[in-house]
């Protein structure tokens, strides 16, 4: 039989685990060091409130920082250079000689600009999907005067009046306006600078009156009625009721009330008596103006005129000169 352990040599028992309270914290007994107060301290320039360092601006080789020096002003007539060169108001720009700055030029059609301008075409293509219209065709028409497109239907003479216009894009070549490549620019900024396109079909609107449609191109329609007296018992119809002879007559009142410096008219006395249509190329060719037409045969009235002719042929000039050459080379 075992005898019993004294109460000296009996193993100790642990003390059971005590968890703490739901949502306390065991204490401790132990003691933390006190943490010293922080320091404080100025903020030096270019650290930011969040205490996140900013660009430290560069110190030289010499220890500390200096101020950047000033640069001089350059003297007068004298030109800068480097950054200062192009980006200051420095004396050379007063030094820059008188006339329009690179890229302030006059638009052409400008009304400041002297009267006589210049449309031309130079090795212009156009393609229809996978036919080609006009085959690097080139003409020039100047102003103020008259220059006449022949051809037969499927030419490419109404083709070159809407490359002009600016209604149809270039695959190759370029529009010149007065020395200025306009090929980029589009038909309304065309229009703006002072190009009248009258197309041979829809050249009016159709929905409105006549005085309607002539108050569109000017606030007064003496003018128009001037040169088509047809017009003025006309005048509360709808335009589209009109015929043929008498939506032309609408649609050159309006070219004529517009004051534009290229005037484009595509076969202008289509449908009209022969009486009129020598009244229409007689406005036409006294317009100060550089005035283009699109015609199949030569019309009587400008035989005797100084009129510049180009006859096209399946996309291609085939003649160019005046129209007294024309008749003398058909002769």
């Amino acid at each position: 039989m075992q005898s019993e352990r004294p109460p000296s040599e009996r193993p100790r028992r642990r003390p059971p685990h005590r968890h703490p309270a739901p949502g306390g914290t065991r204490q401790s007994t132990r003691r933390l060091p006190e943490r010293p107060a922080p320091r404080r301290t100025r903020r030096r320039s270019g650290h930011r409130r969040g205490g996140r360092p900013g660009p430290r601006p560069e110190v030289p080789r010499g220890g500390r920082h200096r101020p950047p020096r000033r640069r001089a002003r350059p003297r007068p007539g004298r030109r800068p250079r480097g950054r200062r060169a192009r980006h200051d108001g420095g004396p050379h720009h007063r030094l820059r000689p008188p006339g329009p700055r690179a890229g302030h030029a006059r638009r052409p059609g400008d009304r400041r600009m002297t009267a006589k301008t210049a449309v031309s075409l130079r090795h212009a293509r156009v393609r229809y999907g996978p036919l080609e219209a006009l085959h690097g065709i080139t003409l020039t028409a100047p102003g103020p005067g008259l220059t006449v497109l022949l051809g037969r239907n499927g030419s490419g003479r109404t083709t070159a009046l809407r490359a002009l216009a600016g209604t149809v894009p270039l695959t190759d070549g370029s529009v010149v306006w007065d020395g200025t490549d306009v090929t980029r620019v589009p038909a309304y900024e065309r229009a703006r600078r002072g190009l009248c396109l009258v197309p041979e079909r829809q050249a009016v609107f159709g929905s409105l009156t006549v005085r309607e449609n002539l108050e569109l191109a000017a606030p007064a329609a003496d003018l128009a009625l001037d040169a088509y007296p047809q017009l003025a018992p006309l005048l509360p119809r709808r335009a589209g009721t009109l015929s043929g002879g008498e939506q032309r007559m609408l649609a050159l009142s309006r070219a004529l009330l517009a004051r534009a410096r290229v005037v484009l008219v595509d076969e202008p006395a289509q449908g009209m008596s022969p009486t009129v249509a020598a009244r229409t190329y007689e406005l036409l060719a006294g317009l100060d103006a550089c005035v283009v037409v699109a015609e199949q045969r030569l019309p009587p009235t400008l035989h005797d005129r100084t009129t510049i002719v180009y006859e096209l042929r399946r996309g291609s000039v085939v003649f160019s000169g005046e129209a007294a050459e024309l008749r003398t080379g058909r002769a």
